[in-house]
């Protein structure tokens, strides 16, 4: 006895190239209209034949259809398949969308009744953190946001000494040290407090952004008067608008009220001694500075709207003068009141536009890893992966203020594409 070998079993969705054909023919019958032929014969409707559908109830009438005979030759063409006629019927289609849909659609089913109305969109909560962070930035400042293509004016621009956008103050306070420093690369920046003479007691070191704003307002002072003595006015209320602060921030007598902070903040940074050193392989430079050894405050923190009878004033030691005013960078006073409840946004805004002003002139985008950031602006934040996710929420929030900004991560640290300074130099009477 012959054995015949098994056959391969076919799956059942397998089909023949005759069972597909007369597969779609039977699917495209039930959809209500005949595309195909089994003769050897092509039919076409007549020109004006109708499209629409019949009444309920009636069959539609099919239009009279004239069969045209194929040239004669020699030899029979071959049979055209189903998957060929498929196409030629899909080109159909797509030639004349409605009049498909038109042909098929089923005249006798009633339309489908209204739905019910969309359920209305409930708005993202922003009773946690973080949605208070995500709208904090966008709600201080919205002349910013909503108007940001419009330049600052001349009374709308500030400075800071580039020496202080390479290296910060401290964040948070860094407590009873003999010293505070914080480097970036061959620069070192250190921070020794002033000592208060008439109890013997320092006045502590200046952290967060009261002093930041200082800086930015002693820098922006002593380029437009070109003199080291600056006047701070005779009323500390109008002094903390000047800064952006406000009045309305706490009683005049809490300890965490503005005007209580920007007394003692004042205190801390007007008497204290700041340092720049550069040690490289074969040069050592270093300048220390009292940034202001000389001055005269007569206000009272209970009652910062009362006027003194004489100016408050400081004056800059001439060594940190010059240094403030030889390489400033400019920054926009508007965006510096929008981030001022982070000391790290507005350490992050005026190193990103110091930086991108660096990208414009050389074309070319700046990486700088994560590593050499904590060093240089958060060395209190711990392990540099707990600074790459506060540092980044930052630079959020800087880029909401400073949408020109184009920075983007990448493995291990930043990289600043080139784009536009946060204030040209032009227009800040630099260029």
């Amino acid at each position: 006895m012959t054995r015949i070998p098994p056959q391969p079993r076919r799956c059942p969705h397998d089909l023949t190239a005759y069972e597909a054909e007369e597969s779609l023919e039977a699917i495209m019958q039930r959809m209500g209209r005949k595309f195909f032929s089994t003769a050897d014969t092509t039919t076409t409707p007549e020109p004006d034949a109708p499209l629409t559908p019949a009444p309920p109830g009636r069959e539609e009438p099919v239009p009279s259809q004239t069969p045209i005979q194929a040239a004669p030759s020699s030899a029979t063409p071959p049979r055209e398949g189903g998957w060929q006629r498929l196409g030629a019927v899909l080109e159909d289609v797509v030639a004349s969308p409605a009049s498909f849909l038109a042909s098929v659609a089923p005249a006798d089913l009633p339309p489908s009744p209204p739905g019910p109305p969309p359920a209305p969109v409930r708005p993202r909560s922003t009773r946690g953190a973080q949605g208070r962070r995500a709208t904090s930035a966008k709600q201080t400042l919205p002349e910013v946001v909503d108007d940001d293509a419009r330049a600052p004016t001349r009374h709308e621009i500030a400075f800071l000494a580039r020496q202080l956008i390479q290296a910060t103050l401290p964040h948070k306070n860094p407590g009873d040290v003999p010293v505070w420093r914080r480097r970036n690369g061959d620069f070192t920046l250190g921070i020794r407090p002033g000592v208060n003479m008439h109890t013997g007691q320092n006045f502590g070191y200046p952290y967060g952004t009261v002093p930041r704003l200082l800086l930015f307002w002693m820098t922006t002072e002593a380029l437009r008067t070109k003199q080291r003595r600056l006047e701070l006015g005779d009323s500390l209320t109008a002094f903390m608008q000047q800064l952006g602060l406000t009045r309305q921030n706490g009683s005049p007598g809490a300890k965490r009220s503005d005007a209580r902070r920007l007394h003692d903040q004042m205190q801390r940074l007007f008497r204290s001694v700041i340092s720049f050193e550069y040690v490289g392989k074969v040069k050592h430079a270093w300048l220390d500075m009292h940034v202001a050894p000389e001055g005269m405050l007569w206000w009272d923190a209970l009652q910062p709207e009362s006027t003194t009878r004489k100016v408050n004033w400081i004056q800059l030691d001439e060594r940190f003068f010059q240094a403030l005013t030889s390489a400033a960078v400019p920054v926009d006073m508007r965006i510096l009141r929008s981030l001022k409840h982070s000391p790290l946004a507005l350490d992050f805004y005026a190193w990103a536009t110091y930086t991108a002003f660096q990208t414009q002139q050389t074309g070319r985008a700046r990486s700088i890893s994560w590593a050499l950031l904590h060093a240089q602006f958060g060395a209190e934040y711990g392990t540099v992966k707990d600074f790459a996710k506060k540092a980044w929420a930052a630079l959020q929030k800087v880029q909401v203020v400073y949408p020109a900004l184009t920075v983007v991560r990448v493995r291990g640290g930043l990289k600043v594409l080139p784009c536009m300074p946060s204030v040209s130099m032009r227009s800040a009477g630099l260029s």
